[in-house]
């Protein structure tokens, strides 16, 4: 995804000009443009028109319901991650919080969640881990391995741009320094890109992301975010159709005494700006339970299992 910028063209001479035209004489034009082959120059008939129509529409019923994109936000330790095992699997992961996949040892060792833990640690004075990550994404995405993949998951967005921006300071020659401000730039472009890129996936995908609160200068509420430097907090959400919030409250049972209750924010709040097409025209309660799964079945997703290997 990432490449490094182009040698720029040699400057002209100073003082060297285009030539002036010649008053009254038309430039040269060169050939007119020709259509494309398969297009054809005619008028489009009513029979042409409910052609067009119908192959839209079988194109659309054909990529229904067939995998959804998920931006999961939350504090840490509110159990981002532990939400994975009720995606369909097999489950991918590419984790970049440290040991941030202790919750699901069982689903790792039955096979339903493959861990990829080489990107947790990185060495600040050399970071490597991002073009690291970047070539093996690359290679996989490129030879059809999401093909087998029941969910991709990033985890988390928040420590993958970490990774990412030392690897932009790195490539700049000022590793393990503060980031100068043209680099919150390069790090939006590089991570749009590759967030279109996951989000064209062939299967699910779930980005887990920490959240941050700040206050609007101009309104003075308080409002959440993804915990990401810059606009890329803004601008990263709208390549994905589902932006959730995990909450996690203590609540007492009269039985098991105090306990977390987890709850998914689906929608709008004015502090959180949780969104769902998913769930559209109220499908979704503002707070549903917290079961990524359960969210896909009741807006009519499937969530069968692929095979953990060709033919299995």
């Amino acid at each position: 995804m990432y490449q490094s910028p182009s040698k720029k063209e040699p400057a002209k001479p100073a003082g060297m000009k285009q030539p002036a035209p010649t008053p009254g004489v038309r430039p040269a034009q060169g050939p007119k443009p020709q259509p494309r082959p398969g297009i054809i120059d005619a008028k489009i008939t009513d029979v042409d028109a409910a052609k067009i129509f119908a192959e839209l529409a079988d194109n659309y019923k054909r990529k229904k319901g067939k995998k959804v994109n998920i931006f999961l936000l939350g504090d840490s330790g509110s159990g981002k991650t532990d939400l994975l095992r009720t995606m369909p699997g097999p489950v991918y992961v590419d984790s970049f919080d440290p040991e941030g996949l202790m919750t699901l040892t069982e689903e790792i060792e039955s096979g339903f969640i493959i861990p990829n833990t080489k990107w947790e640690t990185d060495n600040p004075k050399k970071p490597t881990m991002f073009r690291l990550w970047d070539d093996h994404f690359l290679k996989l995405y490129i030879n059809g391995f999401f093909d087998h993949v029941g969910t991709y998951s990033l985890d988390s967005l928040t420590t993958w741009g970490d990774a990412l921006m030392g690897f932009i300071q790195a490539e700049k020659g000022r590793a393990n320094t503060n980031p100068y401000p043209e680099d919150y730039g390069l790090q939006q472009v590089l991570a749009k890109t590759a967030i279109k890129m996951i989000a064209g996936l062939p299967c699910n995908c779930v980005i887990t992301a920490h959240i941050s609160t700040m206050k609007d200068e101009v309104a003075g509420n308080l409002i959440s975010s993804m915990m990401i430097p810059g606009k890329a907090a803004i601008k990263l959400p709208i390549e994905f159709s589902e932006l959730y919030i995990l909450e996690a409250k203590s609540v007492m049972d009269i039985a098991k005494g105090e306990t977390t209750k987890r709850t998914l924010l689906t929608r709008n709040t004015g502090k959180y700006k949780a969104k769902t097409r998913m769930g559209r025209r109220g499908l979704f309660e503002m707070r549903e339970p917290a079961d990524l799964g359960a969210l896909m079945r009741k807006a009519g997703y499937s969530t069968e299992n692929k095979p953990l290997m060709p033919g299995q």
